[in-house]
């Protein structure tokens, strides 16, 4: 984009009926020759009302059409900024998902070898003849409340995305 004031410099070098050929045909030339020649043409006294019709609609078209970029720009944007949401949105939804999975798979895991060594521990005692044996209550009570945390957060997780796609 060129100086305002060089295209100002320039234009004072012109005659009066090449600052009318600008006026009469804004739409070949750049909008600031534009606006600088018709400012010219108002000093000068040598711009009719049709010409400053003919550069304010050209002007305005310019600008309306500039508008009119800026909004397609911006609602690009805005698009592009609902798709990434939505991209965002659904790796929290699978996050989610996949920790009240592995609540559960682990919670499945701890109850399972809870009992498992339970049994093995009993197994001993009755071949043995020990009176003793170890029941393994700790990790079947963590696996058991794992269980129940990942219920829930799956539970949650279908209330909290009912209805998203």
């Amino acid at each position: 984009m060129k100086n305002p004031v060089d295209y100002y410099d320039k234009l004072q070098n012109m005659t009066n009926s090449e600052l009318e050929e600008i006026l009469e045909h804004p739409e070949n030339h750049n909008e600031e020759k534009v606006i600088e020649t018709m400012q010219l043409g108002f000093e000068r006294n040598i711009i009719t009302p049709e010409q400053e019709e003919i550069c304010n609609n050209y002007i305005n078209r310019k600008e309306k059409s500039r508008i009119e970029n800026e909004v397609n720009i911006t609602q690009k944007t805005v698009k592009e900024s609902k798709d990434n949401e939505v991209g965002i949105f659904h790796e929290v939804q699978k996050e989610i998902k996949e920790k009240g999975t592995n609540y559960l798979v682990g919670g499945i895991v701890l109850v399972f070898f809870g009992i498992l060594l339970t049994i093995a521990s009993y197994t001993k005692a009755i071949k043995f003849t020990e009176e003793k044996y170890s029941i393994m209550y700790g990790a079947i009570i963590v696996g058991i409340s794992l269980i129940i945390r990942g219920i829930i957060f799956k539970v949650k997780i279908k209330k909290a995305f009912k209805g998203v796609k």
